[in-house]
């Protein structure tokens, strides 16, 4: 119904955009509070990611030091190691042998060696040589008995620790930018540009036919 004028008894039609598109105000509304309440949601997540990234950069201060510095005593000790290589090797295949046909005129025993039926464990045993002949520097093809500790450690110990792996891969001390900690968190090519989808039919707000314009007003007066 129109709005009537008290001073010139002239009745106002009614509103077109209202009569074309009912609710319009209700619809705008509701659009309104679900953008103000998915933005109100955005900026509590912001702040919460916020939050978590000092919390990382500070995890990051506190233990990284410790780390690297883990990282390269183990580095240093392997290093150390292998230039002395040589010199166990030495001493498993021409000083024992030597010592073994020694103590086959002299008696006694011989220090140095690892048990060998715990080969991930370091305990120390005297060298023996039951399969073999100690006057020939103990010519056993088996030498489980008599393997020394330096030997023992690169043969079966270093093996099984993997400690390579440590600076490999996603290794403990192989931090780059290709650790799996450090790859995106998103898909590749995302974020991708927002596109703006309707949820639903947009109603035309074209003005009222001039026809129908003319019939109303005259209905009113």
């Amino acid at each position: 119904m129109g709005v009537v004028h008290s001073a010139y008894n002239y009745v106002f039609p009614p509103d077109p955009v209202e009569i074309y598109n009912p609710g319009l105000e209700d619809r705008i509304n509701h659009a309104n509070d679900a953008v103000e309440s998915a933005f109100q949601d955005m900026s509590e997540t912001f702040a919460a990611m916020k939050s978590l990234m000092r919390k990382t950069q500070s995890d990051w201060d506190t233990y990284s030091k410790p780390l690297a510095k883990s990282c390269q005593g183990i580095r240093k000790e392997l290093v150390r190691l292998a230039h002395a290589s040589p010199q166990c090797l030495d001493a498993q295949e021409r000083i024992l042998p030597l010592l073994f046909k020694k103590r086959a005129k002299t008696g006694g025993e011989i220090e140095g060696c690892a048990r060998g039926d715990l080969p991930f464990a370091m305990v120390p045993s005297k060298c023996q040589c039951i399969a073999g002949n100690e006057a020939k520097g103990c010519d056993s093809e088996v030498d489980a008995d008599h393997v020394l500790r330096c030997s023992h450690l690169r043969r079966r110990i270093l093996p099984a620790m993997k400690l390579d792996q440590l600076y490999e891969g996603d290794g403990d001390c192989n931090i780059s930018k290709e650790a799996s900690f450090n790859k995106s968190l998103l898909q590749d090519e995302e974020p991708r540009d927002f596109e703006v989808r309707a949820s639903m039919p947009t109603l035309p707000l074209d003005p009222l036919p001039k026809q129908d314009l003319r019939q109303r007003r005259a209905g009113f007066l």
